[in-house]
């Protein structure tokens, strides 16, 4: 797929309002989302021996620790995910509609276990 077949295919799909809908609905869920954890984790910095959890199993219990600045790395890569997805869904949408209707759904949808992961690494950590 050349560059100008993938921008066609984009401006195809940012004048569906649905789309549009779909993708800033979910950009706003995931930098609200990812936003509100980062504020969190800045204020959870001075912790003991400046680490925290950054993984608990029910089997092993707290099996990763790590610096706080670790802590960015989870939401950083949330939103590489969505951004990677999204203009997947973009490129295809001339295509093969159903595929890209199928990546945006993909990407509102993996957005609930992501928050809560988050929410709960925030509470473990507090």
């Amino acid at each position: 797929m050349t560059f100008e077949s993938w921008l066609f295919s984009a401006k195809r799909a940012w004048q569906d309002p649905w789309v549009k809908g779909a993708i800033v609905c979910t950009a706003l869920v995931v930098l609200v989302g990812s936003g509100w954890f980062s504020w969190q984790v800045i204020h959870l910095r001075h912790a003991p021996q400046g680490l925290l959890v950054f993984h608990y199993t029910i089997y092993f219990g707290i099996d990763a620790m790590k610096p706080w600045g670790w802590m960015f790395v989870l939401p950083l890569t949330w939103i590489l995910w969505t951004v990677v997805d999204v203009l997947w869904a973009f490129g295809v949408y001339r295509e093969d509609m159903h595929q890209a209707w199928a990546l945006l759904f993909a990407a509102s949808v993996w957005s609930i276990p992501w928050m809560m992961t988050l929410w709960h690494l925030v509470r473990m950590n507090q």
